[in-house]
């Protein structure tokens, strides 16, 4: 453990809680969240997953996050890509 060096470092360490420290060592891994057959509208039960994800988000807003979207690898190329991206 280091001395902050400045009353900036020290404010900004007495920040750092627990459950910050734990994400940032333990980053969260998202469910899959599943869409209808060439659409980008998500099934029924992937919503509360959403509605969990957006609280993680809403309770601590400077955690980045990447999203990724996947269309079917047997749709041509040009579909593929335009679903996947509607998705993410």
């Amino acid at each position: 453990l280091e001395l902050a060096e400045s009353s900036e470092d020290a404010s900004a360490e007495a920040n750092w809680t627990l459950e910050r420290l734990h994400l940032a060592e333990n980053p969260p891994r998202f469910p899959k969240l599943y869409f209808h057959f060439a659409s980008d509208e998500m099934v029924e039960a992937a919503k509360p997953k959403v509605a969990n994800i957006v609280g993680l988000l809403q309770k601590n807003p400077k955690l980045c996050v990447r999203i990724e979207g996947y269309g079917n690898p047997s749709a041509p190329p040009s579909l593929g890509r335009a679903v996947a991206q509607a998705r993410a």
